[in-house]
């Protein structure tokens, strides 16, 4: 066996070891472009990889180059070496890269200190998958053997990086399903719409590790004019600003093509061009749908990591809001049909006290008994009104004044709590109250 052949065999019995490993797939990287360069005698080696969209490579590791280029450094597809050798998907060797084309020379990442470099496509049967690259510090006119080596090496990495790639998604997955699944149990256990357009804007926050959720609601099930407390809107207080200059388009646009919506930059969707000062942004915006009705929309601001929001992104926020649109619709005819119930009930109450009322006054003919019979209806008589007090006024048509003829209420508010502590302990009726009389005196 000769040494380029012993050379690959230890280097890939290493990967096949790192590729074991229960780590994720940057730490597995780096280990391997570590192994690989001391393997090959080399004093610097990277990985990059190309994004879900295609079109741009990414530095994610790095051995002898500045290490806070890792996750910064990228080159569109078809640009620079990395970009050129993931578009063509042919290995590259070159001795002097400075005096090449389609070197982009970066000096903040460290390269300047090595001369050569050999770069090997990472390739799932006939898709690129990122680019694995050796440096030498000293001119390297690489050999053959040593490229072919670099490329079995690459196709070893495709492997790792496929294989972790499947256990990471599997794993997400899982996480996703368990999240659905805990969400959908927190929405159900409250049909407080306050409370449940808090719970689905914290769930969908945390898991999507976002800065911050809006939730606008429209056309819920009507409950009323008087409604001042049914929530039209929850905004985040991270995002609120935000929201105030953004929150308004993506209603408008989300409702109008009833689908949801991902916008990776802000600064680039010729939606928001006119709006100048607006920091670059990244949203998800989903339509809240019961029946084919859009009944509001949930919209998520900026990822914690500076990352785009991705298309998994979207669909997993798609799945929540399917669900709370039914728990939020639900939560508002919840509201709307206790609200009727209040309504029929203060209907009910006020029939009773006109009918009492009505017979009380119906058995004297004696004026002082009628108004006393009226007033306690006003006030806190068993099932009347509820005011403390009720004054009668009556014209005077010799003076030509208003006259007050009797009044009927606590003279003091330790008499007023009297008076509710009694009407709480007897549980009389209206009719009982006006026969009797007991709670205040007539002044």
């Amino acid at each position: 066996m000769d040494p380029v052949e012993r050379t690959e065999l230890s280097i890939l019995s290493e990967i096949g070891r790192i590729s074991n490993s229960a780590e994720d797939l940057a730490r597995k990287l780096q280990r391997i472009i570590e192994v690989v360069m001391r393997g090959m005698g080399r004093e610097g080696a990277s990985v990059f990889l190309l994004d879900p969209s295609g079109q741009t490579v990414t530095l994610v590791a790095a051995a002898g180059l500045n290490q806070e280029t890792v996750g910064m450094l990228k080159f569109p597809l078809g640009k620079g070496i990395a970009g050129w050798v993931a578009e063509q998907k042919v290995p590259l060797a070159l001795a002097d890269p400075y005096s090449d084309p389609r070197f982009q020379y970066v000096p903040e990442s460290g390269i300047g200190r090595f001369r050569s470099l050999v770069a090997a496509p990472i390739l799932d049967e006939d898709r690129c998958l990122g680019v694995i690259f050796v440096l030498s510090v000293e001119t390297w006119n690489a050999q053959s053997a040593e490229i072919t080596l670099l490329t079995t090496i690459a196709n070893q990495v495709s492997g790792v990086i496929r294989s972790t790639r499947l256990f990471q998604n599997i794993q997400d997955r899982l996480i996703e399903l368990s999240t659905i699944y805990q969400i959908g149990m927190a929405l159900n256990s409250t049909l407080d719409l306050n409370q449940l357009l808090g719970l689905i804007a914290k769930n969908t926050t945390q898991v999507l590790r976002a800065q911050g959720c809006t939730i606008r609601l429209v056309n819920l099930p009507d409950a009323g004019a008087e409604r001042p407390d049914l929530p039209e809107i929850y905004i985040s207080e991270g995002v609120r600003e935000l929201d105030a200059r953004l929150g308004g388009r993506m209603l408008a646009r989300t409702m109008g093509d009833k689908r949801p919506v991902l916008i990776a930059d802000t600064s680039r969707d010729p939606g928001f061009q006119d709006l100048s000062g607006l920091p670059p942004c990244s949203l998800i915006s989903v339509p809240l749908l019961f029946h084919d009705r859009v009944i509001g929309v949930i919209t998520l601001y900026n990822k914690e990591d500076g990352q785009p929001f991705s298309e998994a992104d979207l669909q997993f926020l798609t799945t929540i809001a399917n669900g709370a649109a039914v728990a939020v619709d639900n939560a508002a005819m919840f509201e709307r049909v206790d609200h009727l119930a209040n309504e029929a009930r203060n209907r009910a109450q006020e029939f009773s006290i006109l009918y009492d009322v009505g017979t009380a006054m119906g058995a004297t003919l004696n004026l002082d008994r009628l108004l006393r019979i009226i007033l306690t209806a006003a006030t806190m008589g068993g099932t009347g009104l509820g005011f403390n007090r009720a004054i009668l006024l009556l014209t005077n048509e010799r003076s030509n004044v208003l006259q007050g003829m009797m009044g009927v209420g606590p003279s003091s508010w330790d008499e007023a709590n009297r008076a509710w502590t009694e009407v709480a302990r007897k549980h009389k009726s209206l009719m009982e109250w006006i026969q009797t009389g007991e709670l205040f005196e007539s002044k």
